[in-house]
């Protein structure tokens, strides 16, 4: 059964936008046997709007190979649906695109939950206050740094909870637990995270407050206000520009353009400004959708004869390379597997289990850890925190002082 799923040899694949795509545009055999199974299939893309924007004409084009030589039904699924159908100003969209939910914008009408308001630049310190004012609130920042800042001006609050990717899955699902558990029994409960309470986690608040990024992420973050949709006046969904500059790069274009539509829409997540945001986004990236020149590199190598499998792989990466991951002793069944890999014949069979027990940090990062000797290297290839007092129960990882011991819990 295990190989019958990573061959596609089953009736139901499950897999992620990662694989699927980066498998069709891949050059190794071990990806590449699976994919006759996608011919006369039908793909259903969960979160369309994920796409990566610096290679979305290379998607698009595959889906428009799939569907129109192969049979495939392509079914695109997401709460803000991204702009994707040809138009004047998207000449090379999808083609005969069909809804299949009639009347859309009756149906957001419907199931609208939330009411939204824009607060303009937010300080720091009067977010807290705003976030006290609440004893069921979820506030979601950009960076783990700004995560673990406004947590720390709360951490002598009641019922205030942290998440980030700081924190390894197995612990991430423990806090989230936790929260279910909280926001169930009506005690107070105020979680301050990252982006990735966004899609995959049902949790249900009447307040949310989201640090400005693209529409389509405000759009997820509204979707953790009222989901159950108990509340008869709709839950309060506030959007807020932070103290701080906005990630550089992508990242601060997608808020800077969710910004600009924000301020001539009444209502933000209506289908009119998710429409606009998307358009306004495509346009200006322009030739930048393709940003590696991938569909250019194949068409030319086709011309000629000799199609280029290895640069077209080399260059199509929905998530560069650069983060390394460190396995972390959270529980007695990672201590366990870690010294599965550290004294196994076959330290790869503990590979899979291990990584609802890592996080990722940037190589400069890991680099250091090892030289302080936080971190050690097994088989030359996993790296495991032994320094345990860098792992907090509420915060996770803090990396910034790898030399740092907690004495007193060093006295036995």
């Amino acid at each position: 059964m295990r190989l019958a799923s990573e061959n596609w040899d089953v009736p139901v694949v499950v897999t992620t936008n990662v694989q699927f795509f980066e498998s069709l545009f891949s050059r190794r055999s071990s990806q590449c046997r699976k994919l006759h199974n996608i011919a006369r299939s039908v793909v259903i893309l969960d979160e369309a709007q994920m796409l990566p924007v610096p290679l979305l004409k290379p998607c698009i084009e595959i889906l428009r190979e799939l569907a129109s030589t192969y049979n495939t039904t392509i079914l695109l699924c997401t709460a803000t649906q991204p702009a994707l159908s040809s138009s004047e100003t998207f000449k090379d969209g999808l083609n005969n695109v069909t809804e299949i939910i009639p009347n859309p914008a009756e149906l957001y009408t419907v199931f609208k939950r939330v009411q939204t308001n824009f607060l303009g630049m937010v300080p720091d310190a009067m977010l807290v206050e705003k976030i006290i004012e609440n004893d069921q609130v979820l506030c979601i920042v950009n960076t783990r740094k700004h995560a673990r800042q406004i947590y720390e001006k709360l951490y002598n609050t009641e019922g205030a909870y942290h998440l980030s990717a700081l924190m390894c899955p197995a612990h991430r699902s423990k806090i989230i637990s936790d929260i279910k558990a909280a926001l169930a029994d009506k005690k107070i409960c105020r979680v301050i995270s990252t982006q990735l309470v966004e899609a995959g986690v049902d949790i249900d608040f009447p307040a949310v407050f989201r640090s400005l990024a693209g529409v389509d992420s405000l759009a997820q973050a509204a979707g953790r206000c009222n989901r159950e949709g108990k509340l008869s006046d709709g839950g309060t969904f506030y959007i807020f520009l932070p103290e701080t500059a906005l990630p550089p790069g992508y990242f601060r274009q997608t808020a800077e353009t969710a910004d600009a539509v924000i301020r001539h829409h009444k209502d933000p997540l209506s289908l009119e400004a998710v429409e606009e945001y998307f358009k306004t986004l495509y346009w200006m990236k322009g030739e930048q959708l393709d940003m590696y020149s991938l569909i250019e590199i194949i068409r030319e190598g086709t011309r000629k004869g000799d199609f280029p499998f290895r640069e077209v792989h080399d260059r199509f990466k929905l998530i560069k390379d650069g983060m390394e991951s460190i396995i972390i002793p959270w529980d007695l069944n990672a201590e366990k597997l870690i010294q599965g890999i550290r004294y196994s014949e076959n330290p790869a069979a503990f590979t899979r289990p291990s990584q609802r027990y890592t996080v990722q940090v940037f190589a400069n990062v890991l680099s250091t850890l090892l030289n302080a000797g936080s971190v050690e290297c097994l088989h030359e290839q996993y790296y495991v925190l032994i320094n345990k007092d860098l792992y907090r129960d509420d915060l996770g990882l803090c990396p910034e002082d790898p030399t740092f011991h907690d004495v007193e819990s060093l006295i036995v």
